[in-house]
């Protein structure tokens, strides 16, 4: 991503968009993979997701009594409904 951003600009925003739509295994493989880009201040990652839905598909991949609510509040900064 570093050399899309010195060719295009100086930041690059990424949208996701109904990842609680998205295969348990999937969603969670997005979220432990983006979260290494998240120290970069030039990457912003907006989601366009329900959270209430997305914390059942966490539960489901790692067991109904994991704290979906505690493992999304590592990704997401700032809610708006």
């Amino acid at each position: 991503m570093d050399s899309l951003l010195a060719e295009r600009g100086n930041r690059l925003v990424v949208f996701v968009d109904e990842l609680d739509r998205c295969k348990p295994s999937f969603a969670v493989k997005l979220l432990e993979r983006i979260k290494h880009y998240f120290l970069n201040d030039r990457i912003t990652f907006v989601f366009s997701v329900n959270i209430n839905e997305l914390q059942h598909t966490i539960k489901k991949h790692y067991g109904a009594d994991f704290s979906a609510t505690r493992y999304l509040d590592r990704f997401f900064d700032f809610r708006l409904s």
